[in-house]
Formats: structure tokens, C-alpha cells, sequence
């Protein structure tokens, strides 16, 4: 469902980057181009949401647009293949990584055979944890093999891992927060509070609200993960009580965490200090929400006409 939801955001997402690039002019030299492009994006990644994974709906439907996009570019430069050659050498990780997860998610044997070995089970807590079917499994085989492609030096790999594994503790710590947030919230009863005051004052417009409220927790959390488990348990609680489709909240939820995640503070230091003007932090903030308002907006009217006219 998010998916569709994210067809207008797509299209206006790649239509403000050509605007900002080179203007109005070139935003109408390219019209044609930017319908093509998302049309070739939103179908591709819908049709591999449905028949392959979701898991790489998203990198491979990005593969093929940008696959046919560089070609376009090099037929109409009349350029070799040296350069398209070169980027598929950097782009080999990637399409590495897409091969052995596709290749664990289609395979039945392969895939059977996975989930049952290495896994780690915890019955106290309903947890468990399928390591070699898991993804991030892959991205270790991934990073071996770019070590050896690329012949990386093992100064440069020890300060990837120190960098790595800093991350890593914020985003277990912080996650792990949200989750327990939500977790509190379900148990004191609070989700069912907020579901029958919104059900009791709103009806079928929860749709608006439900939008803001994605759009806020990919705000303050800065990530999609976070989001979610903050208020997907709360979304999907209310959708249930007003008889609204729950993938189609579910699919909101996480479209409008997902755009809003941008404009989170700490994403705009990051961009601001990368790109040395830190001095148009401010301003940089001010843009981004204005940009992620609009297409939280553009999410909250697609959701609210498949509800009325579907």
C-alpha cells in the first residue's frame, strides 16, 4: 500500500529537485522525463512489493530506473560504455547485496533452509531471531566482498567499524526507547484512550490526523524504525475501531515517517555541516518542513480519495 500511496510524492519530489537544479525552465524542458521516470519507479516498485519482496522492492526498482536512465543519458550523449562500466564497477555491492537477497527470498530450498539453521530462539520473550535469513547476514558477506573488490586497507576498515559501531549503539539505544514507549503505552491502556477519543471527535477524518501523526513521529525520532513503533500500534488500533483499512493507515503511517524523516534537526545539521553552510541551518530547517508539510499533505488527500472512491 505505501507503494501507492507514494506515487505523487515520488513524482513531486523529482520535480522539486529539477526545479531547484535549473528552474522553471528546465522543470517544463522535463516534464516529459520526470512522468517517465516516476511512472518507471512507482510500477517497477509496485509489481516487486507484489511478486518478489518488499524487502527489495525498493532497491530494485531504483536499479532498473536508474539502469535506464544512465542508458537514455548515453545514447543521447552518443557516450562508450567506459563510464557506464565504471559506475557499474561502483555499483556492484549494491547489485551484489540485491543478488543474495533476492536469491534467499525466491528460492524455496535455499530460503527453507535458512530459516531453519542459526536461528536463535527465545520462547520467555516470542522472540526470535533467524540470522542467516536476516538481511543484515547478507550485509556482512557484502562488506567482505567489497573489502576484497575494492582492496581496502585495514586502517581504513578498523575506522569503518569504530564508526559503525558508534552508530550502532545510538540507533539500538534509541530504538529500543520507542519500542518501549509503545510498549507502555499499549500496556497502561493508553493506546485505547487516544483510539476512542479520536474515534469519539474525528469519525472518518482520522485520516488527516493520521497523516500528522506519521509525519510527526518521523519528525522527532529522525527514523522511519522509530516511528513506527512509537504509533503504528496506535494507528492501527483506531483504524480497527472506525472500520478503516488498516494497510491503508499502516501504508500512511509509514509514507508520511518515511518523507518526514528529512527534515528532522539532526539531518539538517548533517546536511548543512557537508555541504559547509552552517550559517543557513535555519533556513535550511524552515524549507525542509515546509517541503515534507506538502507532501504529507499530498499523502493525507491521495489516502483520504481511495477512501471515499475505492
Amino acid at each position: 500500500m505505501t507503494s501507492i500511496l507514494t506515487v505523487p510524492s515520488i513524482l513531486y519530489f523529482l520535480g522539486l529537485c529539477i526545479y531547484i537544479l535549473g528552474g522553471s525552465t528546465l522543470l517544463k524542458n522535463n516534464i516529459y522525463k520526470i512522468l517517465i521516470y516516476t511512472l518507471i519507479f512507482s510500477l517497477s516498485n509496485i509489481f516487486f512489493n507484489f511478486f518478489i519482496s518488499v524487502e527489495l522492492a525498493g532497491v530494485l526498482s531504483s536499479l532498473l530506473t536508474l539502469v535506464i536512465g544512465i542508458t537514455h543519458i548515453n545514447i543521447q550523449n552518443g557516450r562508450t560504455n567506459k563510464s557506464f562500466n565504471a559506475l557499474i564497477k561502483l555499483l556492484s555491492p549494491y547489485i551484489f547485496l540485491t543478488i543474495l537477497v533476492l536469491i534467499s527470498r525466491t528460492i524455496p530450498i535455499f530460503e527453507t533452509f535458512l530459516k531453519n539453521h542459526f536461528v536463535i530462539s527465545i520462547e520467555k520473550f516470542n522472540f526470535r531471531l533467524l540470522l542467516l535469513h536476516s538481511p543484515g547476514f547478507w550485509l556482512i558477506i557484502t562488506c567482505i566482498y567489497t573489502i576484497i573488490k575494492f582492496k581496502i586497507n585495514a586502517h581504513i576498515i578498523f575506522k569503518s567499524l569504530h564508526k559503525t559501531l558508534n552508530q550502532w549503539g545510538i540507533f539500538v539505544i534509541s530504538t529500543t526507547l520507542f519500542i518501549s514507549m509503545a510498549e507502555i503505552m499499549d500496556t497502561s491502556g493508553m493506546i485505547t484512550t487516544i483510539s476512542n477519543g479520536i474515534n469519539n471527535n474525528v469519525g472518518k477524518y482520522f485520516i488527516v490526523i493520521s497523516g500528522i501523526i506519521g509525519s510527526v513521529g518521523g519528525f522527532l525520532t529522525g527514523s522511519n524504525t522509530g516511528a513506527n513503533a512509537m504509533f503504528m500500534k496506535l494507528q492501527i488500533h483506531t483504524a480497527r475501531e472506525l472500520n478503516l483499512s488498516t494497510s491503508l493507515i499502516a501504508g500512511l503511517q509509514n509514507a508520511s515517517a518515511s518523507n518526514s524523516t528529512m527534515s528532522t534537526p539532526s539531518r539538517i545539521l548533517l546536511a548543512a555541516n557537508l555541504c559547509d553552510i552552517k550559517e543557513h541551518e535555519s533556513k535550511l530547517q524552515r524549507e525542509f518542513i515546509k517541503i515534507t508539510a506538502f507532501s504529507t499533505l499530498t499523502l493525507i488527500v491521495v489516502s483520504f480519495l481511495i477512501i471515499t472512491f475505492i
